[in-house]
């Protein structure tokens, strides 16, 4: 640990000038805080070296993601611990156990429309992703009756309040379909879509890379070659940690992954993941890792986490009752490898499970609404151990928060409130390092008997 300036240590801890590090005087032997100790019979943890800045950081609950933490012991996580005893290594976590519950969350102003102008003809769906501070959303639409309003736009936001909206395609002879983004951790994102002049016509999945600072950089990246197929193909982007993985049922049937570096060169061979799923979803945990979830049959979903392409050792089952043939399925992933997913079921309602990862079994599924559809839904992890799920039901955007368990916390659900006149839908959420909660959506309207559609953004701050 680097010596705080003008900061005398506190009693029992001293400061060795020559080796730069902080010692516990009659806890450790000589070796410095960032060496591990000697094997021995019993269980030794592992050692981090911690910045000065990082303590304090998280003695103040800064916005930084917490220190894995000793959940047993409740004065294990404290600053004088810190200092006086090893600190948890990041690597090969455990599990994050519930823990930083969500006190309250405040509303960063109102809503407000990210594209420049009212969205006219056929908006192909859209896609929030993040990483760190920085997000995009992605969205194309197809205009058959004005051209020129035909493409795939992105509105890209880094720390601050406003963004950068920019035309990432305009090519006019695509339909623009299925629209997917990833955000890398350096702010930067790849954005991509299904393209095909028509239903029956090659088609080929492809993606541009789009700076921190809101600029489409270098040539189209081709994920799935065009070629003729029995259905229109989709994928799902998610980042790793170092560039993307892009999920795709090829249009013959099967789901594949193939994996890319941040600048969009391919990394070896696409890998077949089997059968195509009814629906499916990803996410990603912090350190790279993701997560596969899919509708395999009539009353089961599938968990598998992946490194890259490679299986990550989760492959597991949950038995449900059945799903509505709306089909609703969100996932996300802790740091640790715990999981939430949440799946619309028969007969109305809304279900969630929650698996820790170990590989010891799924988790009991148990009911979030028990009456209504969520015609979308969403989940995102807030890196201390929490989850966040957001749906859209009878108009209204609505969002609560999971203590990474069964257990609802505060604060009660909270909403982003209908206009007279319109109709919302398509939500989506995500959660930044700082604990930032964003929620987009398409909010749809008409004039003068034309149906004009805006997405919109709404942050709240999650208070610990």
């Amino acid at each position: 640990m680097t010596a705080p300036t003008r900061i005398s240590p506190p009693p029992g801890v001293i400061y060795d000038e020559a080796a730069g590090v902080c010692r516990a005087e009659s806890v450790l032997d000589p070796a410095p805080v960032c060496e591990a100790p000697a094997p021995s019979a019993a269980p030794v943890d592992r050692y981090a070296q911690v910045s000065r800045s990082h303590l304090i950081a998280d003695a103040l609950r800064d916005s930084r993601p917490p220190l894995q933490r000793n959940w047993g012991n409740p004065i294990a996580h404290s600053l004088w611990s810190v200092l006086s005893g090893p600190v948890a290594c990041s690597s090969a976590p455990d599990p994050v156990e519930p823990g930083d519950p969500v006190r309250s969350a405040t509303p960063q102003g109102e809503a407000v429309v990210m594209n420049a102008q009212p969205l006219r003809g056929n908006l192909n769906e859209y896609d929030l992703s993040g990483g760190a501070s920085a997000t995009a959303v992605a969205w194309s639409v197809f205009n058959s009756t004005t051209p020129a309003e035909t493409g795939t736009f992105a509105y890209v936001r880094n720390g601050g309040s406003d963004g950068t909206l920019l035309t990432a395609s305009n090519d006019t002879s695509a339909l623009h379909k299925f629209t997917t983004s990833a955000t890398m951790d350096d702010g930067s994102s790849i954005v991509a879509y299904t393209k095909a002049t028509g239903e029956d016509e090659p088609s080929s999945i492809v993606g541009h890379r789009i700076s921190a600072g809101g600029a489409v950089e270098g040539s189209e990246i081709t994920i799935l070659p065009a070629a003729i197929r029995t259905t229109l193909p989709d994928a799902q982007l998610v980042a790793t940690a170092d560039g993307f993985v892009a999920v795709y049922r090829d249009g013959n049937d099967q789901l594949m992954a193939a994996a890319f570096n941040a600048g969009g060169v391919a990394q070896g061979s696409p890998q077949n993941l089997g059968a195509a799923p009814r629906r499916y979803a990803v996410n990603r945990d912090e350190s790279g890792h993701w997560v596969l979830a899919e509708i395999v049959s009539d009353n089961q979903i599938r968990l598998r986490t992946f490194d890259g392409t490679r299986s990550a050792g989760v492959d597991e089952t949950i038995t449900t009752g059945g799903f509505s043939a709306s089909l609703g399925l969100s996932v996300a992933m802790q740091e640790g490898g715990t999981m939430m997913v949440a799946w619309n079921k028969a007969g109305g309602g809304i279900m969630g499970a929650v698996f820790n990862g170990s590989g010891e079994g799924s988790g009991d599924p148990f009911e979030i609404r028990s009456s209504g559809l969520a015609n979308t839904m969403s989940l995102a992890a807030d890196h201390r151990g929490n989850f966040v799920f957001a749906w859209e039901e009878a108009g209204a955007i609505l969002a609560r928060i999971y203590n990474g368990t069964q257990a609802f916390t505060t604060p009660a659900d909270f909403s982003s409130i209908s206009m007279t006149g319109t109709s919302n839908s398509n939500v989506q959420a995500h959660v930044s390092d700082s604990g930032r909660l964003v929620l987009t959506w398409v909010r749809s309207g008409t004039s003068g008997g034309e149906t004009l559609q805006d997405l919109l953004r709404r942050e709240y701050q999650l208070n610990y």
